[in-house]
């Protein structure tokens, strides 16, 4: 648990051959990148061009496309001339076994590290499955070859499918209806054939193992749920995850009918409703309880409670529509001018004199709702898990203006490639009762360093927003 390498680095890559790949952004948006090693040293800094650079260092060289021109190239990682290919080879894959596929005009077929060919380019596809070992198809037929171009196995037989090689060393063949292992000779492993073998990469751990436990509800909870009555315009169910399909349901519906299928166009503004009573169960532990407490006393206002249990609501579905990547629910959400602002903390480079600690700052950028919403549509795709946990919850209710609400709470967020912890605010409108919307969101960073969290007093607020 021991930090080895300070967080210094906009972006950073999992090591491969004691490398990694990392990269720094400076003002003009600009990102040059380097390899470090496992301590943290500068081993390489690569040139910088115009260049989609691989994110993986294999067999001592990492590939690139040379966006100006659209050459493929390796950079060698060790400081030696790198690999530069010929403008016939169109696409080329990372090495492996010291061996990489490449694709050409008029094929598939094998480089060796010198970029000489090993396997004429005559090919649909091919994949490296191990020291000395292709798969290459012809038309729907797949053959186990050798780093030649040899076909191996029994007659030179071909499958419609041959998986990659487990530490087993063996592999799934299909040919018709029959499954088999075969070993790398290309050769059957033994006599036995199956209608199908099930391939789980999370039992032969090439993934992270994740369970996730749901509250389920019988069928009775469901019925009565249904028969809850509706209240400002909004969908009744008896948790966040049902509201999440109810939302996705009725997006679908309204997409089919809407007008040239705008994902916006012409939805009903939907969210859950979480009873009282449902409320008055939470333990203590529940970030809501404090502020579920307060509208169950009985001292608010009427409109008042109602809106801060409307608010409770969305944002128990604003958790859960990041887990289950309800993109329709967030369009719904934030109002068509809304305001999002997302801070980064930026460190000046020490000074050489010792005297002097590097100050840090905050950078905020602002950015409209659909470049924000087109960033969580890659997102989502990029992530199979993404969880959020919120706690530190409060809602403030503003001074002189009817119908407005601050929300400020902490929020850990967590994925397949990012975490982060901060400061979330949200600006709620409900002067629309029928569609209350946010018009302002913001993210802070927590830490500005390791040691140093963020002033309170620069956490934002209601306060700090002229709503004239």
């Amino acid at each position: 648990g021991n930090i080895l390498i300070p967080p210094i680095y906009d972006q950073a890559y999992d090591f491969h051959e004691g490398l990694a790949l990392t990269g720094n952004t400076n003002d003009k948006g600009e990102t040059s990148y380097q390899l470090i090693d496992l301590s943290g040293n500068v081993r390489i800094q690569i040139q910088d061009t115009p260049a989609l650079l691989d994110s993986q260092p294999a067999c001592g060289l990492i590939k690139y496309n040379n966006c100006q021109s659209g050459q493929c190239c390796y950079l060698s990682t060790t400081g030696k001339e790198g690999l530069f290919l010929p403008d016939s080879i169109r696409e080329a894959f990372r090495f492996r076994h010291n061996a990489a596929i490449i694709h050409t005009d008029h094929g598939a077929g094998l480089i060796d590290r010198e970029g000489k060919l090993l396997i004429a380019p005559t090919y649909e596809e091919g994949f490296i499955v191990g020291n000395d070992r292709v798969c290459l198809r012809t038309g729907n037929e797949w053959q186990l070859a050798d780093f030649e171009g040899n076909s191996l196995g029994e007659a030179k037989k071909s499958y419609e499918r041959i998986s990659t090689f487990y530490p087993s060393g063996l592999a799934i063949v299909r040919s018709g209806t029959q499954c088999r292992w075969m070993n790398r000779q290309g050769k059957p492993a033994d006599n036995r054939t199956y209608h199908c073998i099930a391939e789980d990469p999370s039992a032969l751990q090439l993934v992270p193992q994740v369970f996730v436990r749901k509250n389920t509800k019988t069928e009775n909870e469901e019925n009565n749920s249904a028969n809850r009555p509706e209240k400002k315009g909004t969908v009744s169910a008896s948790s966040s995850i049902t509201a999440s399909a109810s939302s996705s349901t009725m997006a679908s519906s309204s997409e089919k009918s809407s007008p040239g299928n705008d994902p916006s166009a012409g939805k009903p503004h939907t969210t859950c409703i979480i009873s009282s009573d449902e409320w008055k169960n939470i333990g203590k532990q529940n970030p809501f309880y404090a502020e579920a407490r307060k509208i169950l006393s009985g001292k608010l206002a009427e409109t008042d409670a109602e809106n801060r249990q409307v608010i409770l609501n969305y944002v128990e579905h604003l958790r859960t529509s990041y887990t289950t990547k309800d993109i329709d629910f967030l369009t719904q959400l934030f109002s068509e001018e809304a305001l999002i602002i997302v801070g980064k903390v930026i460190r000046s480079t020490p000074r050489t004199d010792g005297k002097y600690l590097p100050q840090h700052q905050v950078e905020y950028n602002i950015k409209s709702k659909r470049t924000y919403l087109e960033r969580l549509k890659v997102l989502f795709k990029q992530n199979k898990e993404i969880n959020l946990l919120f706690s530190d919850f409060k809602i403030m209710r503003h001074p002189t203006q009817e119908g407005l609400y601050g929300v400020t709470l902490r929020q850990k967020y967590s994925s397949d490639l990012y975490s982060d912890d901060g400061y979330l605010f949200l600006l709620w409108d409900f002067r629309d009762e029928a569609t209350p919307l946010i018009h302002v969101r913001t993210w802070q960073p927590r830490m500005l360093d390791d040691r140093t969290p963020l002033p309170e007093d620069e956490i934002f607020n209601i306060r700090n927003f002229n709503l004239q």
